[in-house]
């Protein structure tokens, strides 16, 4: 059964895979995605095209702990910062409705690394939606 219309079947595998309850079904590592991420861009383009409206879910356990250690369930070879910028940019859209935030514990962060780091992502991504609009 298809949850949303709306999304390239592709896609909606993509993310039931990663969304999978079973840990050893779901995708293990980002490699593929670091090795190649246009293929990934390029969905994301399509799903954002067709879509009425974007909500983005933030979830902190897809980045790599090294350089974002304040995860639950730090999982190594996750997105580096300038990956996830890059899937971001891909699914950005004026239609962009909200954007929420999950998966951080600040009591895992070390030395203040995570929250700067998402600090600085938020600060991006509110300059990024209102300087659209001059």
């Amino acid at each position: 059964m298809r949850l949303n219309l709306e999304l390239p079947l592709e896609l909606e595998r993509m993310v039931n895979k990663a969304l999978e309850k079973d840990r050893r079904l779901r995708y293990q590592t980002s490699a593929e995605l670091a090795v190649d991420p246009r293929p990934a861009e390029q969905m994301i383009r399509q799903a954002v095209a067709n879509a009425s409206r974007i909500f983005i879910d933030l979830d902190c356990d897809v980045l790599d702990p090294a350089y974002f250690p304040a995860v639950s369930h730090p999982l190594p070879f996750g997105l580096s910062p300038s990956m996830l910028l890059r899937l971001l940019d891909a699914a950005w859209s004026d239609r962009l409705v909200g954007l929420a935030v999950s998966e951080f514990d600040p009591a895992r962060d070390r030395n203040d690394q995570s929250l700067a780091t998402l600090v600085w992502l938020l600060e991006y991504l509110l300059l990024k939606k209102h300087e659209a609009k001059e």
